[in-house]
């Protein structure tokens, strides 16, 4: 007999696509958008486009793969669960065929960003699929992950590392005090405590 078992209640009712197809928070968008167009202006190239459209859809697949996953793990099996492992291999298909375009087409490596990119996007997933992925270890790990991307569109399109490396920074320095004013804007909005001197160095 399966370990999943069903929710009959929930497998009754209908399921927004949206819900298991796009991210449930709207400000990572900004982290995606900013590293895309910022390595395609400094270095346009078919396979920094592809790269483009594979991180695109890599950002799109963690909203279902979390559902799916988050399910699977709770040993239970809602009307989403099917849905959102469909919707992930849609996501994950494209992401690999995106990917595999742009190494085709590369005439340059960019591994070195990627190696580094892919620990910080585990920890960011890790987090998120143990319910911790609103902490700001996971938010700006996430970040930085997709700042990679401008580094990896750079160096693919013939781009040096030296500016690869400091696209990478710039937006790093960016995106994490970014991340810390608003979570400490947020609490304070709540009544919350908020250690502001976190945002007030990262600023600095």
């Amino acid at each position: 007999m399966s370990r999943l078992t069903a929710a009959p209640a929930r497998r009754a009712g209908t399921v927004s696509l949206k819900s298991v197809a796009m991210p449930a928070q709207h400000g990572g968008w900004g982290f995606l958008f900013e590293p895309i167009l910022a390595g395609l202006i400094l270095a346009p190239s078919w396979a920094g486009f592809f790269l483009a459209f594979s991180g695109l859809f890599l950002f799109l697949l963690h909203q279902p793969l979390k559902t799916a996953l988050k399910d699977r793990l709770r040993g239970r099996r809602f009307a989403r669960t099917g849905l959102a492992k469909r919707v992930a291999l849609v996501y994950a298909a494209g992401a690999a065929a995106a990917f595999f375009a742009a190494h085709l087409s590369a005439e340059h490596a960019f591994w070195l960003p990627l190696l580094i990119a892919v620990p910080l996007g585990i920890v960011q997933f890790w987090s998120d699929l143990r319910s911790e992925g609103r902490t700001a270890v996971a938010e700006i790990a996430g970040a930085l992950a997709f700042a990679g991307l401008a580094s990896m569109i750079v160096l693919v399109s013939g781009g040096e590392i030296i500016t690869a490396g400091l696209v990478w920074l710039l937006l790093a320095a960016r995106a994490a005090p970014a991340i810390l004013y608003v979570r400490a804007r947020l609490r304070l909005e709540k009544g919350q405590p908020a250690d502001s001197r976190a945002s007030t160095a990262a600023h600095a």
